[in-house]
């Protein structure tokens, strides 16, 4: 969700966090197919049978956000594909 969050400059300063915790910063290869991760994403404990995500609106500021956009989702998901680490 982090790509799509609101909160500039965020993203990279998130990954590099998250690398040197040894943590992954993108999916697995192979990675899931959009429309499972999407299904999967449909049954989370937010999630009110639409698209619902903890985003960042500012460091240390999130916010829930319901009916997001899955177009916009799956560019996000792309891009976090191609870039990896």
């Amino acid at each position: 969700a982090l790509p799509i969050s609101s909160a500039k400059g965020l993203s990279g300063r998130h990954r590099k966090l998250l690398r040197t915790l040894g943590l992954p910063t993108k999916p697995t290869d192979p990675p899931p197919d959009f429309d499972k991760l999407l299904k999967a994403i449909g049954h989370d404990k937010k999630s009110a049978g639409d698209v619902t995500m903890v985003i960042l609106q500012n460091e240390g500021r999130p916010v829930l956000r319901r009916s997001l956009d899955e177009n916009a989702l799956e560019r996000c998901y792309e891009r976090l594909v191609e870039e990896g680490d």
